[in-house]
Formats: C-alpha cells, structure tokens, sequence
C-alpha cells in the first residue's frame, strides 16, 4: 500500500526536475545538468524500489534515494532565485 500511495511522488519528482533543468539550461547550464543528474538517480532509485517491493533488502535506501534529493536540487534552484535587493532593487524576473 505505501508503494501505491508513493508511486505519484514516483513518477512526478523526477519529471519535474528534468522539465526545470531544461528550462533553465540556457540561463544556468551547471545547475541545469545538475537538476537533470538529480532526476535521473531519483528516477532510477524510484524504479528499483516500485520493482524490488517494500520487502527487499534496500527498499528503505532507494526510497529515500527516490524522494529526498529532489529537496536538494529544488533548494539549489531557489538558491539562485534569491533575489539581491540593493538600494530597493529588484531583480528582474522571467516575465518582466
């Protein structure tokens, strides 16, 4: 049951990342890359752990390997968001 409940955070978080990479692989490739090598490990562990069942001997570390880096990658994104306020400047944003 925890698998089938998981299983949308499975399949959501590492297409989310690889859409966010694409989109910002122009602007800032390192991060880009690195958002895409995030998706793929999270997509992978998510398959060892959707295949292999919650019984199997490292179900809890490729289910951690699924879900937690995408905190990471997310974190690193919003890092370089931050906007730097100088003399009540603001940093210009995709649509501005």
């Amino acid at each position: 049951m925890h698998a089938i409940a998981a299983t949308p955070l499975f399949v959501a978080q590492p297409f989310a990342l690889a859409l966010l990479g694409h989109r910002i692989r122009h602007t800032q490739p390192g991060l880009a890359k690195a958002l895409l090598a995030t998706g793929v490990v999270t997509a992978g562990a998510a398959a060892v752990f959707v295949v292999g069942g919650e019984d199997a001997a490292a179900a809890g570390a490729m289910e951690r390997l699924a879900l937690w880096p995408v905190l990471f990658g997310l974190a690193g994104w919003a890092w370089g968001q931050r906007s730097t306020r100088s003399a009540g400047g603001r940093r210009p944003g995709p649509h501005s």
